[in-house]
């Protein structure tokens, strides 16, 4: 579904941000919006929340709007976006969202295997940085 590209240059942003905390863009990420800290549908009403702005700056700065420009910035960095999609993710989910995060690509393939089968399936398990790993990766 979200394999087109929105016109508006500012809400093109905001609707595959919408649609990537709704579990549209990577349906994986569905088991994790009763644990968000507010509605997917703030980011296209405008308010002006840290969670909103960040979100959309990095998509902006990025330029990515579309499955495809998120699973290119994830092939190259399996931990691109996590930090700021935490902030939409309640505490208590955290390792949750790290678990599901790093297997994206894999869960979009097909390649996440039962959970007896761990053993042979693939690993890109995403982490969590520190906030002085942040502070040298927006330098």
């Amino acid at each position: 579904m979200w394999l087109f590209r929105v016109d508006d240059n500012t809400d093109r942003f905001k609707v595959f941000a919408r649609a990537l905390l709704n579990g549209e863009v990577f349906p994986h990420l569905k088991a994790l919006i009763p644990h968000l800290n507010a509605s997917p549908a703030m980011v296209t009403k405008g308010w002006a929340q840290e969670r909103v702005v960040a979100l959309i700056g990095v998509l902006a700065r990025e330029n990515v709007c579309t499955k495809a420009d998120m699973s290119d910035k994830l092939r190259t960095d399996t931990n691109w976006l996590l930090q700021v999609y935490a902030l939409w993710v309640k505490k208590p989910a955290q390792d949750e969202l790290v678990k599901i995060w790093g297997d994206l690509l894999d869960y979009d393939a097909g390649l996440v295997y039962a959970e007896n089968d761990q053993a042979e399936a693939p690993s890109r398990r995403g982490r969590m940085q520190s906030s002085s790993d942040d502070d040298s990766a927006s330098d």
